[in-house]
Parts: structure tokens; sequence; C-alpha cells
């Protein structure tokens, strides 16, 4: 795990000093937020996405504005109202871009399950809505990979002003399907790490 984060990190370097100013995401050194406490658990069932959330605030990505985003089951987000893909599409993770995902942002896209009463994956918005430095959280706490117990936690971030976005996580046990890292803009990636099994 520590050479995964070691490459995402390469990459993040590499895409800041390449590019003027796109999209990028960090991976962060803070602990995982955890807002299972204080959340909205969505308790999406297999391979399911959200249909639209309100983040609080307005984001930028890609040259666009969004205040929303469709969440998914398997470790990915949309800024699409209008995103369908069939299933095998949304649990099979892909290179990066990938045909229908623009607009995405894929934090561990892999297939992923809720079992034991989770209810993966959770959103909170933190701040005030009169000030300009709120953020959102999605997090998967203790989500299984499908076909075993294997545990896996990561959060997504979303900040209002700075329209960064960070990755954070905690342990990732994916041990028998494929994992995309990364975001997508209007048919571009501008980075991904790719982790086939």
């Amino acid at each position: 795990m520590k050479k995964l984060f070691n490459i995402i990190a390469f990459f993040c370097i590499y895409i800041n000093v390449a590019f003027a100013n796109p999209p990028t995401f960090t991976v962060g050194t803070d602990p995982i937020i955890d807002i299972t406490g204080t959340g909205t658990g969505l308790s999406l069932g297999d391979d399911n996405m959200s249909g639209m959330k309100p983040l609080g605030f307005d984001f930028e990505f890609y040259g666009q504005t969004f205040d929303e985003v469709n969440i998914s089951m398997n470790g990915f987000f949309t800024f699409q109202s209008n995103f369908s893909v069939p299933r095998s599409r949304n649990y099979l993770s892909e290179t990066l871009p990938a045909t229908s995902f623009n607009y995405s942002v894929f934090p561990l896209w892999t297939d992923l399950i809720n079992r034991s009463g989770t209810q993966n994956p959770y959103i909170q918005t933190f701040g005030n809505t009169s000030d300009t430095d709120q953020y959102f959280v999605i997090g998967w706490y203790n989500a299984k990979e499908y076909s075993n117990q294997l545990q896996n936690t990561f959060e997504a971030i979303l900040y209002e002003g700075t329209n960064e976005i960070e990755f954070r996580y905690d342990k990732i046990q994916i041990k028998t399907h494929d994992i995309t890292i990364g975001i997508q803009g209007n048919n571009e990636a501008v980075t991904y790490l790719r982790y086939e099994d």
C-alpha cells in the first residue's frame, strides 16, 4: 500500500508542474474525519447510485460549476445529473478517460458492498453557508470488497473557494478487483492511477 501512495504522490507533483491550473487531487496526510456519527448514511445497495445530492456550495471542476454530486457505492462520484452506465461498468473499474464517466472523481473505484449494518457512503457539509470555506465530505467506512469481508475506509473532500479535491485513506484491502484512482473531465483525464489485480 505504501508503494501505491508513493505513486499517487508522484502523479500529483508531476501534474502540478506540467499544467497551469487543471483540477487535481491530493492525498491528504491528516486522519480520516469519520462522519459515520454525524453525517447522512446513503445506505446504497450493490452497484447503486445515490441520485443528486447537494454540496451546499458551488464547486468548479474542469471549467464547469456544480452544486450537486451523484455518488456510487463503488468508490466514485460524478457531477453529471444524467449519469447512466450499465451495472457492469459501475463496478468494473476502467482506465481513464472512460466513456460516459465525464466530470467524475474516483477516490477508489472498485467493487464495494455494504455488509453488517454499514450505511455507506456517508455525506456531510461542514461550515456556515454565509462563509466561503465550506467543505463536503463523502466517506466509505468499512466498506467490504465484493465477494469477501475485507474492509476499506477512505474519504473524498471537496473544498469551497479553492476547488481542491482531497482523498484520505485509512485502510485499503482490495484483493480480487482492479482499482482506479483519479479524476476525469470532458473525456479527458489529467491524472489517474490504475492498479490491476
